[in-house]
Order: structure tokens, then sequence, then C-alpha cells
């Protein structure tokens, strides 16, 4: 769904100004998984309590909270967050493409991993970079 919405944004069929927002912070939480199959029981309680603030940062611009969403959406953080590996690598462009003086090394390092052959193939690699160009005019936004 997400990559149809950004294939709309990119080829101009949508405008941001009409259309899309960002997602609520509910649509990301692994509800057919319980945290007590999870190999990190409490860490997947502590990431599902605190991840509507988490996420609700992630999208204002503070940095920390991107790099949480980033991750648990690439890895799924003890199942508390339904994994998105296109989502999860467009946060590490966003990232990776900020003029932030605190992005650092670890970014670059996370871009590659998390956008790499071991998570995304050329084509999901593309969908993220649509994404995050999405992404980027939705934080430009942002208050």
């Amino acid at each position: 769904m997400n990559f149809a919405v950004a294939a709309l944004i990119a080829c101009g069929c949508v405008s941001l100004a009409e259309g899309p927002e960002w997602p609520p912070a509910d649509d990301y939480v692994n509800a057919a998984a319980a945290c007590d199959g999870s190999a990190d029981r409490d860490g997947c309680e502590v990431t599902r309590t605190v991840w509507a603030k988490t996420y609700s940062d992630a999208i204002a611009g503070v940095r920390e909270s991107q790099r949480h969403v980033s991750l648990c959406l690439s890895t799924g953080c003890d199942h508390a967050v339904r994994a998105d590996a296109v989502l999860g690598c467009a946060w590490r462009m966003v990232i990776a493409g900020s003029p932030d003086p605190k992005r650092d090394e670890a970014d670059a390092d996370d871009l590659t991993q998390f956008c790499g052959s071991a998570y995304l193939d050329d084509a999901g690699r593309k969908a993220a970079g649509v994404q995050a160009r999405f992404m980027r005019e939705l934080l430009a936004k942002a208050p």
C-alpha cells in the first residue's frame, strides 16, 4: 500500500498538498504476533508501549526516533512491529540524506546494511527511494 501511494506521488498523479499524510502509528504494530512468542518478550512489550510516541517523534523530525523507527521497520523489533524492509530502508535514506549535523558514520553504515541485499533487492531499493522522497516532503511540512 505504501509503495502504491509513493508511486502515485512520484508520477505526479497525487499532490502532497491535497494528498496523504503519515499513516497512524497503530498501522505498524504487529497485532498478529504476541510478545509471548518473542525471543525478547520484555523488549517487545517496551517497544509496543512506546511505539506511538517514538513514531510521533520520528515524523516530527526527532533523529533518534527516526533511527528507532527505521530499525523496527527493518527488523520487527522482536515482533512488536510489522517488519517492512522498504520502509525501514526509506527511513535510512531520509536519515542519511539529512543535513543534520548529528548524522554520523553509523547512519551511513545502517543505510548500507538495511538497504543492502540482505534486506532488499534492486526493486525494493528503488521503491524505498521513492518512499524516501515522499517522506522528506512530509517531514518538510512538519511544524
